[in-house]
Order: structure tokens, then C-alpha cells, then sequence
């Protein structure tokens, strides 16, 4: 398997790991069955983890898992803040075709 493939099925099995442990009502990790599968936040930070590996792991921490949880907070911090996250997935979005991108994904002018 070749790196970016491995790199997102680790991603991948980290978020569902992540959604396990923290169930949307707070509640036991089964008690949400028909919960999305992925928040906005997760996919944010999942985009982040696969199209913007290493600015990724230098803004939110050294391990996979430990980012996620860093970016998530994050995230939803944003969301609550009503800053969104629109600007930011777009320019991750956007990073697969132009790695410059990546700093507008993190928080660089324009998504600032």
C-alpha cells in the first residue's frame, strides 16, 4: 500500500475511534445509533489530516489521535465562536490540487 493510502485508513479507523468515544449526547458510546457518521468538525479535520499532513500535525500535535482530538476542539470551537467552517474546508478541499492552500485551511488570510 502506498503512504497516502495507509495514511487514510489509519485516518479513517482514528475518527471512528474518536466518534466512539465521544457520543453527541454525552451518553454511552451506543446510545446515539442513528448519530452521523462524521461531524463537520471530524471532517475538517479529517481533510486536514490527508491533504495537509504535516501543517497539520505542526498546528494541532505529534500523533494522529492527538491531533484529531486538538482539531475537533478546534473546530468545534469555531462553530460555537459562529466563525464556521466553510472558508477552512473549502481551502482543504482545495489543498489536494494546490498545497499552498493549506495555510488558508489552518487559518490564513482568507479564512482568518
Amino acid at each position: 500500500m502506498s503512504p497516502v493510502t495507509l495514511r487514510r485508513l489509519a485516518a479513517s479507523l482514528l475518527l471512528a475511534a474518536c466518534s466512539a468515544q465521544r457520543p453527541a449526547d454525552g451518553g454511552a458510546a451506543d446510545a446515539a445509533p442513528d448519530a452521523p457518521a462524521l461531524s463537520a468538525s471530524l471532517r475538517y479535520c479529517n481533510c486536514l489530516l490527508i491533504q495537509c499532513h504535516e501543517a497539520f500535525h505542526l498546528e494541532f500535535g505529534e500523533t494522529d489521535f492527538d491531533a484529531l482530538r486538538n482539531c475537533e476542539a478546534s473546530a468545534e470551537s469555531l462553530l460555537r465562536d459562529g466563525s464556521g467552517l466553510a472558508c477552512r474546508e473549502q481551502a482543504c478541499a482545495a489543498a489536494s490540487h494546490d498545497a499552498a492552500e493549506c495555510a488558508a485551511a489552518l487559518g490564513a488570510a482568507p479564512c482568518d
